[in-house]
């Protein structure tokens, strides 16, 4: 903050800057997750497909901002020095910069929360590209591991894998 003038400096107002960036690049991110888990829950391979070139764009936009986020770390104009922009913001004492420390860990936690949903979609897709071969198998009325891959020394007593349950149901 200028003292004389009581206006962010350019740093400052570079770094409002990029927070705007990041935090419309989150929100892009969750609008992607949005998408694509409601198109694996309704099955809709398509918008899954657009969905996900969607999301590798926004996650193109989050590598460039974290080497502009480096840049502005690094900066000769920063006020001072520290590791993150929430530390180099925290050492002033002016109320624009304390506001940008909270945007600071408001989007901290916005892009860990995306994280999180990230995972959880990744899992869920991951199960159910495996589900059609698990019913598959069912139906099939063969156990879920190949004959070919039993052990020969394997005598324990087989389970109601695969199609077997269905056969002694019906």
């Amino acid at each position: 903050m200028s003292q004389s003038t009581g206006t962010p400096d350019l740093w400052t107002t570079r770094v409002s800057d990029y927070l705007d960036q990041l935090q419309s690049c989150v929100e892009r991110l969750d609008e992607s997750l949005d998408e694509m888990r409601m198109g694996t829950k309704r099955l809709e391979i398509s918008q899954v497909d657009q969905s996900h070139q969607e999301l590798a764009a926004a996650l193109e936009d989050l590598e460039s901002l974290i080497a502009a986020r480096e840049e502005l770390i690094r900066a000769d104009d920063a006020p001072g020095p520290g590791m993150t922009i929430r530390d180099i913001l925290a050492t002033q004492d002016d109320e624009f910069s304390q506001s940008l420390v909270q945007r600071c860990s408001r989007i901290s936690k916005d892009v860990d929360a995306s994280r999180e949903r990230a995972v959880a979609l990744f899992v869920c897709q991951f199960h159910l590209a495996d589900l059609s071969q698990s019913l598959l198998s069912i139906m099939r009325g063969t156990p879920g591991r190949q004959t070919t891959y039993n052990n020969a020394s394997d005598v324990r007593r087989p389970t109601d894998v695969g199609g077997s349950i269905l056969n002694k149901s019906a």
